[in-house]
């Protein structure tokens, strides 16, 4: 008998989340709509167009941008705290 195979297990890509999504998923849901709309757009577009450069620098830019905007680097930006 042959064992099943476990799907790889991944986490959301947003910094410091550790919700785990399915392959093929970048961010969990709460992450993927906190994202401007263009680029939600330009993530999917360059993705099944299997433009692997432009996905892959939309999805760093997706990165950048819930790092500057979650709500902790947000407080972290109003109280001046870098740690």
């Amino acid at each position: 008998m042959v064992a099943a195979r476990k799907p790889a297990q991944r986490t959301c890509d947003a910094p410091g989340c550790t919700v785990p999504v399915r392959r093929g998923i970048l961010m969990c849901r709460p992450h993927w709509f906190q994202l401007p709309q263009p680029l939600r757009q330009a993530i999917s577009q360059t993705w099944r167009a299997g433009q692997v450069r432009a996905w892959s620098a939309n999805c760093l830019e997706a990165r950048r941008f819930l790092a500057e905007n979650t709500p902790s680097a947000v407080a972290d930006r109003i109280t001046g705290d870098r740690s």
